[in-house]
């Protein structure tokens, strides 16, 4: 294999050695591709685990929320039980 890519390299400069210029320009061209390739496909996995989680966060605020209702409702209550004592 390293012989092929020696020739290869050999055979472009011979030819034109603009065309080994251009080749090294696509060649780092398609390992920035890759790259960014990876990086997106590492971002969209995050997302969805990020969107995961914060879809059980909401309910976990949803659960919150609705315990503090309840427990202002109780301490309401509370204060108006001798109101009702009273009248009863």
């Amino acid at each position: 294999m390293y012989v092929v890519c020696v020739l290869m390299f050999i055979n472009e400069l011979q030819v034109d050695p603009q065309l080994h210029c251009d080749h090294q320009h696509l060649k780092t061209a398609r390992e920035t591709q890759r790259r960014i390739e990876q990086e997106l496909a590492h971002a969209s996995e995050q997302l969805s685990s990020e969107k995961s989680r914060n879809s059980q966060l909401e309910q976990d605020v949803e659960n919150y929320r609705a315990r503090q209702k309840h427990i202002s409702d109780l301490k309401q209550y509370q204060m108006k039980r001798p109101w009702i004592v009273r009248v009863l």
